[in-house]
């Protein structure tokens, strides 16, 4: 989930790639750290109860919420989520209409 997820000529593709890999590694840093105390706190099998939970939530969302993107280029992935976008600004909010949420 790198590169796709960032359009093509976005200036801060660099910088994004890098947030998202931190905060990948932070995460897999947070389950090997803490998979002693919940293992004291809930035993062995609770530990990999919770995993398996937050395994299926994350997989959930995958399937819902993103496309998929085998054997497309990045234009064309690029495209999917222009259009989402336009979608959402077609639908339109406050903000966008010119009115302001601040009285």
């Amino acid at each position: 989930m790198g590169s796709p997820t960032f359009p093509l000529l976005c200036r801060f593709r660099n910088l994004l790639g890098s947030i998202s890999s931190s905060f990948n590694l932070t995460h897999t840093f947070l389950v090997i750290k803490l998979f002693t105390n919940l293992e004291t706190l809930v035993g062995l099998e609770g530990v990999f109860w919770i995993y398996a939970f937050f395994s299926l939530v994350g997989a959930a969302f995958v399937a819902a919420v993103l496309p998929e993107t085998k054997g497309k280029t990045l234009e064309e992935i690029e495209a999917h989520f222009r259009k989402q976008g336009k979608e959402k600004e077609a639908a339109g909010t406050p903000e966008e209409d010119g009115e302001s949420s601040v009285a």
